[in-house]
């Protein structure tokens, strides 16, 4: 019920008196609990939030959160197993430390941080009381005036604002103390910026690691002399760390900020500690700009102003080594002469400073560059840039390894003699004839022996021959170019056969590996125009001083491929028989660097991960029992060594002791080499085993290999 009277004060006396709680409850003896969210003076409709739905939630949430926590700790725990099986367990918890402990402390930081600021802020602004509150009054309360040219009388920095007489005829609005809610609620904010900035560190282990472990490249960079590690291995770690403080002093200015908003709704002054605080916070902020400048001074080396090569040009290092230096001794002013009119009030500098630094951006950062590449460089270019396109083309033959080059010059004879071509018979023998795309084909035709077979892909390479006659018309020993490819298990044939009806056991435990390869010389063509097979069959067959294959199962291949079970209690198929009717080949799994299967446990993990209740419950996992996954050997190098990039083609290689071995060239690459041009390998990995960001340095000192 509304009063009746005419004075403004008495309006809404009655809903003051008996005000509508935000949040209604009940005793534990009064009935269900019921959460009621009402608009002021019953403009809104009710809503009621029945204690069952709260509690559902609730569960809903826990259970979630409980299964994320199962799911994290079951890929993590079988990780772990699986890397100490394949020898790598210290570069698995090298990584996982790295990861967790940048996020940690990026998280930890950030937060703290946080809660120092709103803290402090609730410190140096009082909680206000219930008021009435206008417009006018919170301008006044920043002191909006002063700093819009009014009055400057008052206490001094750290008195009492002057009072302003605020009209009776100003509308008014009830507010209440919210500040303890704020605060909480700012903090849970912060908590998740914490979390997004501790996530940005850990992002970046690899750059952490890379600091760590920096050596000296023992030469140094044109154009700022510092040595190339530098660029490789610290440069990165100051940009990361530049970029944390910016995100998180420009969140802690915002939050720090609501935080003062909500205070001086309330009812609270705004002292010159308050206003301190915040330009603290903002010098901070433009001094951590600041050190991006310096930072964007030594990143010129990637820079492409000159449109025709990378690296610093004669425009960077003439217009804009200027401009950098000028924009950071104006921001480094900036920050401090924003603390100085936080706490002084005086205006002036402030104003004059921004004043400088936006035309200093204006005229330094945009114009002078632009005009000295239009008025000095574009009408002299061969001459203004010659000295860093040098710097350009030494740089990138260093980035590239291609320094070691030398140039000769060769002239063709007219003719070619018979004496010519017999003094070059090795050449010639080498001289390939077959495409490996064809000749792949022609080996699926003549040599898959059944439709779950495949050869997968077709290598060169170069083998010892003891053969007198493959040697010919070379005395033997000799090393002559042959073509070969493995014979793997195709899962995918091997569904299609059964109709995607296998059962659990034939496509996990019996047919496990493939077996054998075919090798073919470059340059022999047997009758009928088909390859000359110097291995064959099943079992492999070796003939003209072909090396003899001694273990030639194929566990890891290069095809995607299930997980598989080893050891268990029934036999592995090896190989069918010749006549296909019956004496099939079985064979049992000979090594040890499988996962060990001998505890419920470890069970449980794996059946968890793969989501497989069989791998828990069936009777064929033995004590003795070895699970093998990860069986591609790019799946393997990739999860092994994720910082390194791979060719796209392994390639099969005959061991001395006649076992399979496949290789895969690894390679470092870094995109921070300076001066350097960059190559793009493009985003399609079947066309280019490299792709993915363009890089400025590589090295092809890494190889993974795997026996089969």
């Amino acid at each position: 019920m509304r009063s009746q009277g005419s004075d403004p004060d008495e309006t809404d006396r009655d809903d003051d008196q008996n005000p509508h709680p935000v949040f209604e409850r009940g005793g534990w003896g009064g009935g269900p609990r019921r959460v009621r969210f009402r608009g002021p003076s019953g403009d809104m409709p009710e809503f009621h939030v029945g204690r069952g739905w709260i509690i559902l939630g609730v569960a809903v949430l826990v259970l979630v959160v409980l299964l994320s926590l199962f799911g994290l700790t079951v890929g993590l725990a079988t990780d772990a197993i699986w890397f100490g099986s394949v020898g790598f367990a210290n570069v698995f918890w090298t990584r996982l430390g790295t990861q967790v402990l940048c996020f940690l402390g990026g998280t930890l930081v950030a937060f703290l941080f946080l809660w120092v600021n709103v803290w402090l802020a609730g410190r140096f602004i009082p909680k206000g009381q219930l008021r009435r509150f206008s417009l006018d009054d919170l301008l006044d309360r920043f002191n909006v005036d002063r700093y819009l040219g009014g009055g400057t009388t008052g206490g001094g920095p750290f008195g009492d604002p002057p009072t302003r007489t605020i009209p009776r005829s100003v509308d008014t609005v009830q507010v209440p103390d919210i500040g303890r809610p704020v605060f909480w609620g700012l903090l849970a904010v912060g908590l998740l910026v914490a979390l997004g900035l501790g996530g940005l560190v850990a992002s970046g282990w690899t750059t952490v690691q890379l600091f760590l472990h920096r050596v000296p490249f023992g030469q140094v960079d044109p154009t700022f002399g510092r040595d190339i590690s530098f660029y490789l291995f610290e440069l990165p770690l100051y940009r990361l760390a530049q970029s944390y403080a910016n995100a998180l002093l420009l969140v802690t200015i915002a939050i720090v900020g609501i935080r003062y908003l909500v205070a001086v709704v309330s009812g609270a002054s705004m002292p010159t500690p308050a206003r301190v605080q915040l330009g603290l916070l903002a010098m901070l902020y433009l001094w951590s700009v600041a050190l991006g400048y310096q930072l964007d001074r030594y990143e010129l080396v990637y820079s492409g102003t000159s449109g025709i090569f990378q690296g610093a040009s004669y425009t960077d290092m003439a217009a804009r080594v200027l401009a950098i230096t000028v924009m950071t001794v104006l921001a480094a002013f900036a920050g401090a002469f924003i603390l100085g009119f936080a706490y002084t009030r005086m205006r002036t500098p402030l104003i004059l400073t921004l004043a400088v630094w936006l035309g200093a951006y204006a005229v330094l950062d945009v114009g002078y560059p632009l005009a000295v590449q239009r008025l000095a460089v574009v009408p002299n270019q061969q001459a203004q840039e010659s000295p860093y396109i040098k710097n350009n083309i030494d740089m990138t033959r260093l980035a590239f390894d291609l320094t070691d080059w030398t140039g000769s010059t060769y002239q063709p004879g007219s003719t070619v003699s018979q004496s010519a071509v017999q003094s070059e018979a090795s050449t010639i023998q080498n001289v390939r004839l077959w495409d490996y795309r064809p000749l792949g084909q022609t080996l699926d035709g003549l040599q898959v022996i059944r439709q779950y077979y495949s050869f997968a892909d077709v290598d060169t390479d170069r083998y010892t021959f003891t053969d007198a006659a493959s040697c010919s018309p070379q005395p033997a020993p000799c090393v002559r170019q042959v073509m070969l490819s493995g014979r793997e298990l195709d899962e995918t044939q091997l569904a299609q056969l059964t109709n995607g009806d296998q059962s659990w056991v034939n496509q996990h435990i019996t047919y496990t590996h493939g077996y054998g390869l075919v090798m073919v010389p470059v340059n022999e063509v047997a009758g009928g125009g088909q390859p000359n097979l110097l291995i064959k069959n099943l079992p492999p067959v070796s003939s003209g001083g072909a090396p003899t294959i001694t273990e030639p199962r194929i566990y890891f291949g290069t095809q995607e491929s299930n997980y598989v079970i080893v050891g268990a209690q029934s036999k592995e198929f090896d190989y069918p028989s010749a006549t296909g009717t019956g004496g099939d080949a079985y064979n049992n799994w000979t090594g040890t660097t499988g996962i060990k299967l001998d505890t419920p446990l470890s069970r449980l993990l794996f059946a968890a991960r793969f989501g497989d209740l069989n791998l828990l419950i069936s009777n064929q996992i033995t004590g003795s029992s070895q699970l093998l996954f990860n069986r591609s050997i790019q799946d393997r190098v990739q999860a092994i060594a994720p910082f390194l990039r791979y060719d796209k083609d392994p390639y099969l290689v005959v061991t001395a002791a006649g076992r399979l071995d496949y290789v895969l060239d690894a390679y470092t690459t870094s995109s921070a080499f300076p001066d350097a041009n960059s190559y793009d390998p493009g985003s399609d990995p079947t066309r280019n085993g490299l792709a993915g960001d363009s890089f400025h340095h590589i090295r092809n000192n890494r190889k993974g290999g795997k026996d089969a």
